[in-house]
């Protein structure tokens, strides 16, 4: 029971660390699903580039994370560290994929994000 405790204790701790960082993410991705959705994003087009791009960055995060933690490849000696480091890097990865799509889909659409002109154009 102690054990159970003890790490719903450091979940809630680091609930509580990284509050602000989920809090701008999540704004982040409301207002760029929010942009896409009314300027009229080609979703489906920009899918492909969004699947790139959460690729790529899972891929890079599998080998920069355990650096991070100060820690390296070669030490990952458990079947349970190599998911724990997939699993996390595969979460790297969709969120990077999940931020990008509204704005690839806003690209697709020939919208910028950032004006109301066409991207590209002269504004």
């Amino acid at each position: 029971m102690y054990e159970i405790w003890l790490g719903v204790n450091i979940l809630y701790e680091l609930a509580w660390m990284y509050a602000p960082l989920v809090c701008g993410v999540t704004i982040m991705l409301a207002l760029g699903y929010g942009l896409a959705w009314q300027r009229g994003g080609q979703w489906r087009a920009a899918l492909t580039r969004a699947l790139t791009v959460a690729s790529v960055t899972g891929l890079v995060s599998v080998l920069l994370l355990p650096t991070l933690t100060r820690s390296s490849l070669a030490e990952m000696g458990y079947w349970i560290d190599w998911l724990n480091l997939l699993l996390i890097s595969a979460g790297v990865g969709v969120l990077c994929g999940l931020l990008v799509w509204p704005f690839a889909a806003m690209r697709q659409a020939g919208v910028c994000p950032l004006g109301k002109g066409r991207c590209g154009g002269a504004h």
